[in-house]
């Protein structure tokens, strides 16, 4: 028979929670706080563990690199902790989503693991004060940690000694996981252990490359809620293939020429808009004055020529430009009112 404990030599963690202190205090929601599409929306829940799955190359690292840009933006603490790839390769990508070097190095912390550790709690120590951790590699690293993303005991065993710790410091854990390859047996689970999903606490993303990215191009993937505990999430979007949630759609247009890439995190149901590029040719038509042709338009600023055009299409239609009157020809635009990125997540602005 197994010793009896006495009840003083219990851990903290298997004392009963106070129930009536719980009840009397703030209650709030578990509402998503990180990673925000266009129009304000939020996937990722503090506190929570979650996954995004999905082919090589689906943009998933690309997906947490955009959302790391949005939380250090506003002076927050992000880890990556990467079991795939170099720093070289996400700082370089990281680079490219955001020119803000000083916020880079001070709030973007990158970790490349050579030996395994088991001790979650010993780094969350480390992080603590972080919002958000992403942990690329799964498998990569239970295999440094001499296991396989197939044994049970060896996923619950990272989720509880790893994964979980961090989560208790506050911040929003994302591991970075694969499908299998054969497309037969995809489905709502990354490789491996059902236990991989069965695991989270927070919400777990299916990501689907519809357009391949690459330089020079423009690329979209879609994101599908394959799990959501807490359900705020699963509740926003419209129920897609495989009973999944269409959750948001990531679209990246690489501009080559500046080494630059616009990064958009859309509802699903709308189209894509290009922003940031849209208040920078607002901006430049403005400070031209002049009627000006679509083409010498969008060679005014930097940036990918078909989200360029785009741009300005959206800001055409929405009343930002229109064709200049009495110019000699409809194909030329004129500055109507300024179109600022904040206009997507508040009133329109007048002209300022």
């Amino acid at each position: 028979m197994a010793e009896i404990i006495d009840e003083e030599d219990l851990p903290p963690s298997w004392e009963p929670v106070d129930a009536g202190k719980w009840l009397k205090g703030p209650r709030q929601p578990m509402q998503p706080t990180l990673g925000h599409r266009s129009d304000g929306v939020y996937l990722f829940y503090p506190g929570k563990t979650h996954t995004v799955f999905g082919d090589t190359e689906s943009g998933k690292s690309w997906l947490m690199l955009y959302v790391s840009t949005q939380e250090i933006e506003q002076g927050h603490h992000v880890w990556y902790i990467d079991f795939e790839d170099s720093a070289d390769t996400i700082l370089g990508r990281l680079l490219t989503l955001t020119d803000d070097e000083d916020a880079i190095a001070r709030y973007f912390h990158y970790v490349a693991p050579a030996v395994p550790l088991w001790n979650g709690e010993l780094l969350a120590t480390r992080i603590e004060g972080a919002t958000l951790v992403t942990i690329d590699g799964v498998t990569e690293a239970l295999s440094m940690h001499d296991s396989s993303g197939r044994d049970e005991d060896a996923v619950a065993k990272f989720g509880v000694m790893i994964a979980a710790p961090l989560a208790a410091t506050g911040a929003a854990v994302v591991t970075l996981d694969h499908v299998v390859k054969s497309r037969e047996a995809q489905g709502r689970n990354p490789i491996g252990s059902v236990h991989k999903l069965n695991s989270i606490s927070g919400a777990a993303y299916r990501m689907e490359n519809r357009e391949p990215f690459g330089r020079g191009r423009t690329g979209i993937s879609d994101l599908y809620v394959a799990k959501d505990r807490p359900g705020y999430v699963r509740q926003l979007g419209p129920v897609a293939k495989n009973k999944m949630v269409h959750a948001a759609t990531l679209t990246l247009a690489s501009q080559s020429e500046a080494d630059r890439t616009e990064v958009s995190l859309d509802n699903p149901s709308g189209d894509f808009r290009p922003t940031t590029l849209m208040e920078r040719i607002s901006r430049a038509a403005k400070s031209h004055g002049e009627p000006v042709t679509k083409t010498a338009l969008v060679n005014l600023v930097e940036g990918n020529k078909q989200a360029k055009m785009q741009a300005v299409d959206h800001l055409v239609s929405e009343g930002f430009l229109a064709p200049a009157d009495g110019s000699g020809t409809r194909k030329k635009l004129v500055h109507v009112k300024l179109y600022l990125k904040a206009s997507d997540q508040a009133p329109i602005l007048d002209d300022i």
